[in-house]
């Protein structure tokens, strides 16, 4: 009995790296994870981290940023490893940021804030509008479906 709780203690530690949060983009080039942040202010903060390939291994990690919860709640990750985000699980207001798209360019972090109005597609939709993930896109009516590829700013 004793050996067996052994074995059963030591197997985690010959587990693979790869994380139970772990999220890869549609097509397995990128991966991200997401993590309370233990910052103080009584505010909701996640570290999120960026890896080549689909299972967040340590090695392959290519950047991090500390991001509020909001930002980190409806979240994804591009087959060109910038992360996207859904900022509000519905608008009525063009001209109000919905998506925030993070990339790393040159040592940094780029942020783009987007508006329907700054969405190609969008240009027809009235009323209530309510995002939501598909595949390697963000879907914003039956209509309109907008490829993370035209969020993302050129390389």
């Amino acid at each position: 009995m004793r050996t067996a709780i052994i074995v059963f203690l030591i197997v985690p530690a010959w587990a693979s790296p790869a994380r139970a949060e772990c999220r890869a983009s549609a097509g397995g080039e990128y991966s991200f994870d997401v993590r309370l942040s233990a910052l103080s202010g009584g505010g909701c903060f996640s570290d999120v981290e960026v890896f080549a390939g689909p299972d967040c291994r340590p090695k392959e990690r290519r950047w991090a940023e500390t991001r509020g919860c909001s930002q980190t709640e409806r979240l994804a990750v591009t087959d060109r490893g910038s992360l996207v985000s859904i900022l509000a699980p519905a608008t009525a207001h063009r001209d109000w940021s919905i998506v925030l798209v993070l990339s790393w360019r040159d040592g940094e972090v780029v942020e783009r804030w987007l508006a329907l109005e700054d969405l190609p597609g969008t240009e027809s939709l009235e009323g209530v509008v309510r995002p939501v993930f598909e595949g390697a896109a963000i879907r914003f009516s039956p209509e309109v479906l907008v490829p993370f590829a035209a969020l993302e700013p050129s390389s």
